[in-house]
């Protein structure tokens, strides 16, 4: 799929969506160049039963590899769980009524294995910087009824984030940005979480706020993932992705949680 994007006076032609799933409730954009076609290719793949990229890291016997945990090498099942383990189960990502991570863990282990394959980890006398996986997620989960959150408590999705990419820390960093539209529920949270992740708050819908918070994040096109798992309003969800896609860097990916809200009796929609 190409897309237009603006450069100087005019709009070019660029390739941004090169894959779209919606597996039932979350819908996955791939940005990636024409060149990188082929991994996404392996993508679909995996997801569909073929041969992996993560299956096939024991034969390259990197330096790096004994750093990869379970839900790298593993399946989906293998990363949800490690999640529901690292949020403490106060995420639905996981849960029979989401099953997310058929769609996350491909993507994510194929990110992870690429980063760590086109770094320097492996060469003599490494000393970094590591290479790095930039995430900034919408929706901190600060309303019971609506907003996700489970036994009580906010942002049970970030902690999970936190928890299962941690476990890459000896070769792998992990920059986790949040947006909030409850600022009060949010700076409340984000003062007992501060090594959780960096808070930012404001509406996803609105220009100015997130043209702010892409200056907060120092991002120069560099997210890697962008998750909106925020009002679920059509035209919310149409308004951020048109302003924030660009903000992705080539091989990151977009994804839009809990899409039957688009289609099934959403009051909002």
């Amino acid at each position: 799929m190409v897309a237009t994007k603006r450069v100087g006076k005019q709009r070019k032609a660029v390739p941004v969506l090169s894959v779209v799933f919606c597996l039932g409730v979350v819908g996955v954009l791939f940005r990636s160049s024409p060149s990188s076609i082929d991994g996404a290719g392996s993508v679909v793949g995996r997801l569909f039963g073929m041969p992996t990229t993560a299956a096939a890291v024991g034969k390259a016997e990197k330096c790096y590899e004994k750093y990869l945990p379970a839900w790298v090498r593993g399946d989906p099942e293998t990363m949800a769980n490690a999640f529901m383990v690292g949020s403490k189960e106060l995420s639905d990502k996981y849960d029979n009524g989401h099953r997310f991570f058929y769609a996350y863990q491909p993507y994510l282990a194929k990110m992870v294995i690429d980063k760590l394959e086109n770094s320097k980890v492996c060469e003599p006398g490494f000393s970094g910087p590591k290479p790095r996986i930039k995430f900034f997620e919408i929706g901190l989960g600060c309303h019971f009824k609506f907003g996700g959150m489970k036994q009580g408590t906010p942002g049970g999705s970030a902690i999970g984030w936190r928890a299962v990419f941690e476990q890459l820390a000896p070769v792998l960093d992990f920059e986790l940005h949040l947006m909030e539209f409850d600022s009060k529920c949010a700076l409340a949270w984000h003062a007992e979480h501060k090594e959780i992740a960096h808070m930012h708050t404001g509406d996803a819908a609105s220009e100015e706020d997130l043209a702010r918070i892409v200056k907060e994040t120092n991002s120069s096109h560099d997210f890697d993932v962008i998750i909106d798992d925020a009002s679920h309003i059509n035209w919310h969800m149409i308004k951020t992705l048109e302003i924030l896609m660009e903000q992705i860097q080539l091989g990151g990916i977009y994804v839009v949680e809990d899409l039957w809200s688009s289609c099934k009796s959403w009051g909002a929609n």
